[in-house]
């Protein structure tokens, strides 16, 4: 095992006890109500990456190499950031303004989640352009040092406030903190260092038209995972919003740990065997689901209680929630990795709107009879994610009987 592995294995080890010393104080500190505006302003912020900047991250590693080959640096990137920055501003404002008409209550709140967007891209740029430069230890310790500041930052802060502000402005800090990190390693190797090769004019239309079929998928896999909390919360639903997020949260950052560590492991098969791979990798992967399950379902009670100083402790059952959502992306990943090895990837559109349309159903569904609560506000989000994984499992054995 070499030592990057061990730095990266350290890394998130730390990150998800981090993780869990926030959700502590989270607890303790923060009503439920204000847990609900505080993840209804973290899914403002991932919508406007949903839409914009995850698709354009995508193109920019895409194309690291080549702006390396043809430029000598990367300093292309931060000319393609500058313009796209101009058009984020205009949408910015635009949704502030929408926001403003239609949640007048909440457009504090939508404020903050545009800065926070805005600052995870900067800070999720920079590390995917540094890891994918080979310089995986400075990522690990990125994550280390915004991590370890969000919980050193929270506990000054909430000395004075125990509001959301407290849990945002502790967020922005650290990403602030780590960007600051990755710029001075890259200015100290000259990186992004300018030049004068560089004349032609950088067609934002063509990056718009490469990146408009991702952020179409991005942003309807926003709506079904997170969109929920934009509607409920408004609503009157914040305190079942943020009871759920936050217990949830804990099983599904424990799954999303093992989904990666799974994928790291055994993706690169599917790769190289062309998909041959993924039957092995469904069933292995079903069965470690399963195991988890059953652990979270015995064990699942006591860590919650030690987790959130016994706050949460009779809403244990969604941890099991949370791992269940979680678990369906262990198979959805595998699948989409196939269908793509296969020049289907239209197929996963298609398949991603069934889900988008299962869950929005459910959830009118439970509106409409009144019953939502925290046992029924999780079950839109599991059925429709194994009906995702379902369905991808029929597309690509559909496509393995056209061959």
């Amino acid at each position: 095992m070499n030592l990057n592995l061990h730095i990266n294995i350290v890394s998130k080890i730390t990150v998800v006890i981090c993780q869990l010393i926030n959700i502590g104080q989270y607890s303790v500190y923060i009503s439920a109500i204000n847990l609900g505006y505080f993840y209804f302003i973290i899914s403002c912020s991932y919508f406007i990456n949903s839409i914009a900047f995850i698709p354009l991250d995508y193109y920019i590693q895409a194309n690291l190499i080549n702006f390396i080959k043809r430029d000598g640096s990367l300093h292309r990137i931060i000319l393609i950031n500058k313009i796209f920055f101009k058009y984020i501003l205009f949408g910015s404002i635009l949704i502030a303004l929408i926001g403003y008409v239609l949640f007048y209550e909440f457009i504090e709140y939508i404020i903050y989640g545009i800065i926070l967007s805005i600052v995870i891209y900067a800070n999720q740029n920079l590390k995917n352009t540094a890891n994918n430069i080979g310089k995986s230890n400075v990522v690990s310790l990125s994550i280390v040092i915004e991590s370890a500041l969000k919980v050193l930052i929270f506990c000054i802060l909430v000395k004075y406030s125990t509001e959301v502000a407290s849990i945002i402005y502790s967020w922005i800090l650290s990403y602030l903190m780590s960007i600051i990190y990755i710029i001075y390693i890259f200015n100290k190797e000259n990186i992004y260092k300018k030049n004068k090769k560089i004349y032609e004019n950088i067609e934002m239309k063509d990056i718009f038209e490469k990146v408009k079929p991702l952020s179409f998928s991005t942003t309807l896999n926003w709506i079904q995972s997170q969109g929920y909390r934009i509607i409920m919360v408004p609503l009157g639903y914040s305190e079942i919003v943020g009871i759920f997020s936050l217990v949830s949260g804990i099983g599904a950052n424990a799954m999303n740990l093992i989904n990666s560590i799974y994928s790291q492991q055994y993706s690169p098969k599917l790769y190289s065997s062309d998909g041959k791979y993924l039957k092995t990798y469904i069933r292995s992967g079903v069965y470690l689901i399963l195991i988890c399950l059953a652990g979270s379902t015995l064990v699942g009670k006591i860590f919650i209680e030690l987790v959130t100083h016994g706050k949460y402790t009779g809403e244990w059952f969604i941890l099991v929630y949370g791992l269940a959502i979680e678990s369906a992306y262990l198979l959805i990943g595998a699948y989409v990795i196939n269908l793509t090895l296969t020049d289907s990837i239209r197929r996963v559109y298609k398949v991603s709107v069934y889900g988008l349309t299962t869950c929005v159903t459910l959830f009118a569904m439970l509106y409409y009879l009144e019953i939502i609560n925290l046992w029924t506000i999780g079950l839109p989000l599991i059925i429709s994610n194994w009906l995702v994984a379902a369905f991808m499992f029929y597309e690509e054995k559909l496509q393995v009987e056209k061959m």
